[in-house]
């Protein structure tokens, strides 16, 4: 059946799973529902046959009738199913000539002749652009149930008419089932080669009579077996035939006509198992029920309808598969997951303005240039439906009001949120693009959009908490708690993030924020606040964070393998690498007496030379002075490692949030030697830690030194021989 129910997942009703069949088998065009009924199906259109049949080709038109369901998961039944062999191929004859005969074409298209489609382009698109998230390719040969396959394409369409498909496929098939991919007319060209050029069977070449007589036959059988009742008229001046009147839905009990799965009996034929038969009973037994069809279930039905779990995820339920989570791409590298898969649409009515959501559903306004998945244009319907449906299933009733709402004495300035965004601030623009401006470090989202797009209450919450709203994520928060760690700019939580928003929004009039107007010099120097720059690096490789401090003591982390990296002292981090040219050697370190610390396996259990503990990496926070913690989970022991500087180099402290007995590794080396209370090792990097329990273990080039956590460790890393 349809792939669209087996993305309702596993949690799913029999009724649930019946009323998207119900919907998406156009049940409801036959069988008129009542008003109440309507709450729970939407009838999805029928294919438009007044141009669709006239892209294409009469030998397909005909082999489809004889026999709709050699397609796969068809959602066109069998109307022919009564009729004998012979009858059948007549009955298909007189359609095929009645259709072919009124149907409209598409005019050609103006860069017809002007490029040479190339099917190895078209491959490449048709593998990254979002067409192989819903569609059986010729990439994987098993067919799986969420995805829609394309067996026939060689000779389905009249010459260079599948390109005008591509380009504008609602006009072909208003249901929205196919939506409209941004496409230039050379990647239609392109993409139309590629899938006539070896993708699925050949239709075979049949003689087909046209006649006078045989297309009013057609118009005849149209109206008999009731095509127009989901396709609507043909004809420019279509005649009044009658046609048998048919059972209300309210009146269908689940059993005998379409749903008999007997082969030449009343009404139509669909190949359905006896599981899908009693899926559409219990939806017909919901739609008699008092009980109105929640909002959630509204929408789980409708991205179902239109596949859109096969890209997104909601509440835990669809998102990429595990085989097809290759087919999605960024040209953001150091975006990773962030970067290559389409966002959750998880609370996305209270994160989204309505308006914003009805133009991204239409494939418009798009934020992500680095994602290579394009999104697809749904229709105006299915926008303005669906963004109705998440602003009423999102609404947070105890959503507190933004000082824009009603106490304008609180609003922020422009001053102050550009002084928050630039490198002198909060350096938002280290990881996010401003109006069009690269960032210094990865490339994020273009703050720009923010105002356009989204709710100012949501913007606030997030700010104040992004790992509530996407866990994982490697925005830190600045505002911890809820309370500003870095003073002045308004002072307040709510002003600060006014501010921003206020400058936001008047970013076409306003001056780009410090660290953003400066041109040709790259050097990244800490003043005042520690500097976070995530960057490619040498040491802490492509998931670095390097962290200075004004004293000139400065170190790096591998966000990958979740281990401190080096450390080193003066001259921080050259951007240029990162920021001009992303090809370019990995950064290193600009400062002298660069030392490499303790790195990956740092954590262990019971003993040193016992199991490694599995860490998974929290993200970080920013606490006021700007100094980060790293929060990790160590086999469900939470760790919080905070660095900062001190007077002759920096101090480390790592926290457990419960009694523990956890082997921390915090010098490595050669030579590591007692000196006091403290060690050193060959490089001169000496570790202070007090009265805490120890053990060396390795030698020669392969020694460490291991602390034993039970609460929290502290130790400090110094480079003049020996610890404070």
């Amino acid at each position: 059946m349809t792939p669209s129910v087996w993305l309702l997942g596993p949690e799913a009703t029999d009724a649930d799973r019946g009323l998207v069949l119900l919907g998406e088998l156009g049940c409801v065009h036959c069988h008129a529902p009542s008003t109440k009924e309507k709450e729970f199906i939407e009838g999805l259109p029928a294919p438009n046959l007044k141009v669709g049949a006239g892209n294409l080709t009469p030998e397909f038109i005909h082999h489809w009738l004889k026999n709709p369901e050699q397609r796969g998961h068809s959602t066109m039944p069998d109307v022919l199913h009564a009729l004998s062999e012979e009858e059948r191929a007549s009955t298909a004859a007189s359609l095929t000539a009645y259709l072919h005969h009124h149907a409209k074409r598409t005019s050609q298209l103006s860069g017809e002749g002007k490029h040479e489609p190339s099917s190895e382009k078209g491959s490449e698109l048709f593998k990254t652009i979002g067409c192989a998230a819903c569609h059986q390719t010729m990439l994987n040969s098993a067919v799986s149930p969420h995805l829609h396959q394309l067996p026939f394409l060689k000779g389905k369409f009249e010459e260079g008419r599948l390109k005008a498909f591509l380009l504008d496929p609602e006009l072909h098939r208003p249901s929205g089932r196919m939506p409209r991919v941004p496409l230039t007319e050379d990647e239609a060209s392109d993409l139309a080669a590629y899938l006539e050029g070896g993708l699925g069977r050949s239709i075979p070449k049949v003689s087909l009579p046209h006649s006078e007589s045989l297309v009013k036959a057609g118009e005849k059988a149209y109206h008999e077996l009731h095509c127009v009742r989901c396709h609507g008229v043909v004809d420019d001046e279509p005649k009044s035939i009658p046609m048998k009147p048919l059972p209300l839905l309210s009146e269908l009990s689940g059993k005998g006509g379409c749903l008999s799965g007997e082969k030449g009996g009343k009404g139509v034929h669909y190949y359905f198992t006896d599981r899908e038969r009693g899926w559409i009973k219990a939806a017909l037994e919901r739609t008699k029920e008092a009980k109105p069809l929640p909002t959630e279930k509204k929408i789980s039905q409708k991205l179902a309808a239109l596949s859109c779990y096969n890209c997104h995820q909601r509440n835990g339920g669809g998102g990429p598969s595990d085989s097809g989570r290759d087919l999605f791409h960024t040209s953001g590298e150091d975006l990773e997951d962030e970067g290559r898969f389409p966002p959750l649409l998880t609370g996305v009515g209270r994160k989204l303005q309505e308006q914003a959501m009805v133009r991204i559903i239409q494939g418009e306004g798009g934020v992500r240039p680095y994602m290579v998945t394009r999104m697809p244009d749904f229709g105006e319907k299915h926008a303005t439906d669906l963004a109705a449906f998440f602003a009423k299933a999102d609404h947070d009733p105890n959503e507190r009001p933004t000082p824009r709402n009603g106490e304008e004495n609180q609003v922020g300035r422009n001053m102050w949120g550009r002084a928050l965004v630039g490198t002198t601030g909060l350096s938002c623009i280290t990881c996010h693009q401003l109006n069009g401006k690269r960032s210094l470090g990865i490339q994020a989202m273009d703050l720009a959009h923010a105002p356009d797009r989204l709710r100012p209450a949501w913007f606030r919450d997030y700010l104040i908490n992004p790992a509530k709203f996407r866990p994982g994520t490697r925005m830190p928060s600045f505002w911890p708690d809820g309370k500003p760690m870095l003073k002045g700019n308004g002072n307040s939580t709510d002003r600060q993030i006014d501010s921003i928003w206020v400058y936001l929004s008047e970013i076409d009039q306003s001056r780009l924020p410090e660290g953003m107007e400066k041109k040709g010099n790259f050097e990244l120097k800490p003043k005042g606040r520690p500097m976070i720059f995530r960057t490619f690096m040498e040491g802490a490789g492509m998931h670095g964070i390097a962290i200075g401090f004004e004293r000139g003591f400065h170190a790096s982390f591998d966000a990958d393998t979740i281990a401190w990296s080096q450390a080193w002292q003066g001259r921080f981090l050259d951007a240029e690498s990162t920021w001009d040219d992303r090809f370019t050697p990995l950064a290193p370190p600009l400062g002298k007496a660069v030392v490499d610390l303790p790195g990956d396996d740092w954590v262990r259990k019971d003993h040193p030379e016992g199991g490694r503990a599995a860490l998974t990496f929290r993200g970080y926070r920013l606490d006021k002075q700007g100094e980060p913690t790293f929060l990790i989970d160590a086999e469900g022991v939470g760790l919080e490692d905070h660095l900062s500087a001190t007077g002759n180099g920096l101090s480390r402290t790592v926290t457990a949030d419960r009694q523990t007995r956890l082997w921390i590794k915090v010098l490595s080396g050669k030579n590591i030697r007692k000196a006091g209370k403290a060690w050193i090792n060959e490089a001169g990097l000496t570790v202070a830690a007090g009265d805490l329990e120890s053990m060396m273990t390795g030698h020669g080039k392969g020694q460490q030194l291991w602390l034993l956590l039970t609460k929290e460790i502290q130790v400090n890393w110094t480079w003049k021989g020996g610890a404070e």
